[in-house]
């Protein structure tokens, strides 16, 4: 081997040994980043499986709160229905009563759900009841 060969074997081998350098930098620096990556990303999971939770239950609870809404609104209907024919009921049996029953029923509730009557109002009462002057 001649000189300029020993120079350019030496510069090659050189050049090889600083590419290896390089490139096992390289490698280790991208296995670096894929790591770093990796972890941000198991971290990303993280926080969107805990959110995506979060949203699940406040969701559910939203669905428990409007079922449970729907369930007392339709009890308040039921309960209105009843009422209503319980009202319409004694209204029909108060009309089929006897004119003389009907009035007596009807002082009877006046006197016992009014407010405070007065005695002018208890003696006008009775006056008409008993058809007095």
């Amino acid at each position: 081997m001649t000189g300029l060969e020993k120079i350019l074997k030496a510069i090659e081998e050189e050049a090889m040994a600083n590419a290896d350098t390089v490139i096992s930098k390289a490698n280790q620096e991208a296995e670096e980043i894929i790591a770093a990556a990796t972890s941000e990303a198991q971290k990303k999971c993280a926080e969107i499986a805990t959110k995506s939770e979060a949203d699940v239950n406040a969701a559910n609870a939203r669905a428990q709160s409007a079922a449970a809404l729907q369930e007392r609104k339709l009890m308040l209907e039921a309960k209105q229905q009843v009422i209503s024919n319980v009202i319409l009921n004694a209204k029909n049996t108060l009309l089929q009563l006897p004119v003389s029953e009907y009035f007596d029923v009807i002082l009877r509730m006046v006197l016992k759900y009014s407010l405070k009557l007065t005695r002018n109002d208890y003696r006008r009462i009775f006056r008409r009841r008993f058809k007095l002057p």
